[in-house]
């Protein structure tokens, strides 16, 4: 029987397992390896920090039902020659063999300047999460700063400013939500002023220290909590395994989400080299695409190119606010489509359907994502055509 390893329990890895579970049906064996028995829902990690949790769910609810083989653990090793994986766990070291490999690892947080690591919290897991809200339990009156002014830095600056608040400057080098529209960004501002939230935008920040940040001008910004919100980076599974990486450290694919080295291993979600942002928004397409092309190619027909287009962006600006900015397929931003309690309560269903998405594939209902731009293959470019 076919065996297939999944590497990953995320929303690439999970929708992945479940959709080749729905279209096998006990024709393969699927396992799906995890660190831990449970997923965290990342896109909700602003609000743990907050006090609005929890954000993790249980694997065992998630696989229950199916054939799927849960594996806790982390893999060590590949031996790609013989097919085989080392998983290191609680309750030892095994091997695993494969016919397929998906990796699916994810992303963790990006280094930042010097200091980061040392006196910044991160929010990139839970453990991020929850250590930040002991530190704002602990010092409800501290000053705040969030270096970063993406999503996820805005997310949880206004989270915290509305629901703990807590003083809060948030520092970024150019301006905030970058990837939205001028409408978008200009009723991002305004629920910054609402809560209270100070903005420094345009400023690099230098270093970060025990007690403040220090920007590119000399100038420090007094801070009691920091929090490191400045991007991801790829998980280095990839390269320690031995796959093709490019300089980010993200797998390189063809136009398959098949890795350039090693053409039975799929890549999927932040761990795979393609244009597209990190996002579970873009991981879900290409763990559901992994799965067809695993199944299509099992079946002898012929296969088709990743292609996926863009809906645009979904952001919280605390629990009562936020913003839709819809865009084309390319992630071009085009005009907002929903903004107040409208578009807090549409990003909520939006983070609800991305949880769920795994468990209705399993209950019938096929994930569907819109189609776009098809990726070329990377000996070609690493850009995406007009499919």
């Amino acid at each position: 029987m076919r065996r297939t390893l999944i590497v990953g329990a995320g929303y690439a890895g999970l929708l992945a397992a479940q959709r080749l579970f729905q279209k096998t049906r006990g024709a393969m064996e699927i396992v799906l390896v995890n660190p831990r028995p449970y997923l965290v829902e990342r896109v909700r990690l602003h609000e743990d920090a907050a006090g609005f949790g929890p954000v993790r769910v249980p694997l065992e609810k998630r696989l229950a039902g199916t054939g799927i083989v849960f594996c806790e653990g982390s893999v060590r090793a590949i031996g790609f020659g013989s097919r085989r994986a080392t998983i290191e766990g609680a309750g030892g070291t095994k091997d695993e063999a494969f016919d397929d490999l998906v990796l699916a690892s994810g992303s963790i947080v990006s280094n930042g300047p010097p200091g980061a690591v040392r006196f910044a919290h991160a929010i990139a897991t839970e453990e991020d999460a929850l250590a930040l809200r002991r530190a704002v339990d602990e010092s409800p009156s501290a000053r705040v700063v969030v270096c970063g002014g993406g999503l996820t830095g805005v997310e949880l600056a206004t989270e915290l400013a509305e629901r703990r608040r807590t003083k809060v400057t948030l520092v970024t080098d150019g301006e905030v939500v970058p990837s939205l529209g001028d409408d978008a960004r200009s009723h991002t501002r305004h629920a910054f002023d609402r809560l209270g939230v100070e903005r420094r935008e345009g400023v690099r920040v230098a270093a970060v220290e025990r007690d403040g940040v220090v920007l590119g001008s000399g100038e420090v910004i007094p801070s009691d909590i920091t929090v490191w919100a400045g991007g991801f980076r790829a998980s280095p599974l990839a390269k320690l395994l031995g796959l093709a990486v490019g300089s980010d450290g993200r797998a390189l694919v063809d136009d398959r989400l098949r890795s350039v080295s090693h053409s039975f291993v799929h890549v999927a979600g932040d761990a795979a080299s393609t244009p597209l942002r990190m996002a579970c928004a873009t991981a879900c397409p290409m763990g559901a695409f992994v799965a067809d092309d695993i199944v299509r190619e099992i079946e002898g027909r012929e296969p088709v190119p990743f292609s996926y287009g863009s809906f645009g962006t979904c952001l919280s600006l605390g629990r009562r606010d936020g913003v839709i900015q819809y865009a084309d397929p390319l992630d071009r931003p085009e005009w907002v489509a929903f903004r107040g309690r409208t578009a807090a309560y549409f990003k909520e269903l939006i983070c609800r359907f991305a949880m769920h998405a795994s468990t209705l594939e399993r209950r019938g209902f096929r994930y569907r994502w819109r189609r776009g731009p098809a990726l070329l293959a990377s000996e070609e470019t690493p850009l995406l055509r007009a499919s």
